[in-house]
């Protein structure tokens, strides 16, 4: 007898982009992880510029009440740290056990400034919460993807290229200063980890978000990908285990 899995990095329902949102809703992906032998799944809520936290928060277990086959809690994705979600929001919620939250250094309406990180961090250690950092480069990867994009290389392969090791170790001694700073616990998470880190006295690591696939395996997913099945217009499929075992 083997006690059930928790799933800590999920997303169900979730926008990522515009038109785009991820193709497991809480039923179909709460299915699928109660086939891998999961009993509880912790995806991401994403708070949208302009939005309280709470209100993100509210919204993502409407969607998921009354369709969930296992146990779902919710990690908080930080895209406006107002005064109001640093000061009110964030430690009243992590006072109701939302003990974890997420932030970016890339992305179009998700990167945070620095000094926004270091607000961030600040909170969480004075509520005792952990952070999870999204560490790359947003400036070099904008810029060396208008170069790509002028040059006519706009293959998938090319998005390895725009995302070189020299933006990831920038973004994570970065990002590890300003939580060292603040001797406030969170994980570096490099789009690939290339290098190997263990855990610092104050808590911070990197920690790998995608497997490391050379260029060689990116140009041969180039070739594939025209010939695999498509799943929805405007979506991200996450591929089930209960798919698997049909």
């Amino acid at each position: 007898m083997l006690p059930g899995g928790i799933d800590s990095h999920v997303h169900i329902s979730q926008p990522s982009g515009p038109g785009i949102v991820m193709a497991d809703d809480f039923e179909s992906a709460t299915r699928s992880a109660a086939f891998g032998g999961n009993t509880l799944v912790m995806p991401f809520c994403l708070q949208q510029k302009g939005e309280g936290l709470r209100a993100a928060l509210m919204s993502y277990h409407q969607l998921a009440a009354g369709r969930c086959h296992i146990d779902v809690s919710f990690h908080l994705i930080i895209s406006d740290p107002t005064a109001s979600v640093l000061g009110q929001e964030l430690p009243a919620l992590v006072a109701d056990g939302y003990t974890s939250f997420k932030v970016f250094m890339t992305y179009e309406g998700l990167a945070l400034a620095d000094k926004e990180l270091l607000e961030v961090f600040a909170c969480a250690r004075k509520t005792g919460a952990l952070v999870m950092v999204h560490a790359e480069n947003y400036d070099a990867i904008r810029y060396l993807t208008e170069q790509l994009e002028r040059d006519g290389s706009t293959a998938p392969r090319f998005h390895a290229t725009s995302r070189p090791i020299a933006v990831e170790r920038e973004a994570t001694h970065r990002g590890d200063q300003p939580g060292g700073a603040r001797r406030c616990p969170h994980h570096d998470r490099p789009r690939v980890q290339r290098r190997g880190h263990g855990t610092d006295p104050l808590g911070t690591r990197p920690w790998p978000e995608d497997l490391r696939r050379d260029l060689s395996t990116i140009s041969r997913a180039d070739r594939e990908g025209s010939r695999r099945p498509q799943h929805g217009r405007g979506k991200v499929c996450l591929q089930s285990a209960a798919s698997r075992c049909r």
